[in-house]
């Protein structure tokens, strides 16, 4: 039978296997991790594989020779069980050798049994954020999966085929930039990854990052997705707030990691004394990054794409505003002009619109990019325009650019104001 578990206090969700044939070592490696991680010990493979079959083990450090028949043994249930269980060797006698065949065999580390008490916990914690780096990708993979098996759920596609209703595709089309952004990380972390057993300090900080940014774009993706099922149950939102420049410094590094809008220049100006916008972040944001998108795409050379704030002590008077050859307006009717008001521009220096071609661009589906538009962006803005009681104004100049200004009602932001639970930090 195997020996009982060592009780732990700190960090009992971790649970580390020690698989030692000779007493005097496993205790001094037991009493070395004491009070540090939930441990449990074993003298032989048969009593290692009782602890394997009935716990989750994060981690085992491995006494026993990997090329032994008990240290084969032991390779073979981990890799059963769950082949992301991390293991340390503790060798005996240490030679290049032995530490390049531990490796192979699926070793994320090799040390002295007589390793000093410090270098061995190094070891532990080394393999222990490993194994929560596989665990942390392994469930933004589910929830991935889980999202896009809602998006094809045959009744929601039903749903939206019958009500074909711009709302509906609005959510479905905010939703894949995003995704795009999540999946560009967690493919460049597989390829970090899909070749090394261990991992070093350098690269777990930064890695530690993209997975924070992978899981705003989740949650992001997440909020959408629940906001659309309200829809479809008619249950709709209320206003909702959000910071102008964290929501601007959200934009930002969506942009710089999407996969294709990254090696295009953006510069952000923000405000230098911050405003609360009246309107979500879920939306605000999906908002300003279809409005970039179109600006990117329009423009032909490398010039940068700028998205500038400012607060406007006077809001425009809706009943002034006139449609022209170069500018049109959407929200008129349902402005908001009470002071104050945000006004979040997006510019660019790109080919700019035809007037034959300004008069239709909130149109639904309608596009001038064929194949690679769908005509939903400047809708889905001119919806929440309406929705959240804002003004945009579109003003264009053929082959000079456009810029697109978005009227948004605002107060001051006071100091620790905390509006938004959501932020991406670069």
């Amino acid at each position: 039978m195997p020996l009982p578990p060592i009780a732990d206090e700190e960090n009992s969700s971790v649970v580390i296997l020690v698989v030692e044939n000779q007493a005097d070592v496993r205790n001094k490696i037991v009493t070395d991790l004491a009070g540090q991680w939930s441990l449990r010990v074993a003298a032989t493979a048969a009593e290692a594989e009782i602890v394997l079959e009935q716990e989750s083990v994060h981690l085992v450090l491995l006494g026993l020779p990997m090329g032994s028949i008990e240290g084969g043994r032991i390779l073979q249930c981990v890799k059963r069980i769950d082949e992301h269980i991390e293991i340390v060797v503790l060798a005996a006698f240490e030679t290049k050798e032995s530490a390049r065949q531990a490796i192979r065999q699926g070793a994320c580390d090799y040390i002295s049994k007589t390793a000093e008490p410090n270098i061995l916990r190094e070891a532990v914690a080394r393999a222990v954020r490993l194994r929560d780096l596989f665990d942390r990708e392994a469930s933004h993979h589910a929830r991935l999966s889980n999202l896009t098996q809602q998006l094809n759920d045959t009744v929601i596609r039903e749903e939206i085929a019958r009500n074909n209703n711009l709302g509906y595709a609005g959510v479905l089309h905010d939703i894949v930039n995003p995704l795009t952004v999540a999946s560009g990380f967690l493919e460049a972390m597989q390829k970090t990854m899909v070749n090394r057993t261990t991992l070093t300090a350098e690269m777990l900080e930064p890695m530690k990052r993209e997975l924070e940014l992978i899981s705003k774009q989740i949650f992001l993706c997440c909020s959408i997705t629940s906001r659309y099922m309200r829809i479809l149950r008619h249950q709709y939102d209320q206003a909702g707030e959000c910071s102008v420049n964290r929501t601007l410094n959200d934009l930002q590094v969506i942009v710089a990691h999407h996969r294709e809008l990254k090696h295009n220049p953006l510069e952000i100006l923000e405000l230098k004394e911050n405003h609360t916008v009246l309107i979500g972040s879920t939306e605000l944001l999906p908002a300003l990054l279809n409005l970039t998108v179109n600006a990117v795409q329009s423009s032909a050379t490398a010039e940068p794409v700028v998205v500038s704030a400012e607060p406007i002590p006077l809001p425009p008077d809706p009943d002034t505003l006139q449609d022209g050859p170069q500018d049109i307006y959407w929200g008129r009717a349902t402005f908001d002009a009470s002071p104050p008001t945000v006004a979040i521009r997006v510019i660019d220096r790109g080919r700019g619109i035809p007037a034959n071609i300004l008069a239709q661009i909130f149109e639904p589906h309608f596009s001038t990019k064929g194949e690679k538009g769908n005509g939903l962006g400047l809708p889905i803005v001119a919806r929440l325009v309406e929705v959240h009681h804002t003004l945009m104004h579109v003003h264009t100049e053929v082959g000079v650019g456009t810029t697109v200004t978005l009227y948004l009602p605002a107060r001051v932001q006071l100091r620790g104001d905390s509006v938004e639970p959501f932020s991406i930090q670069p």
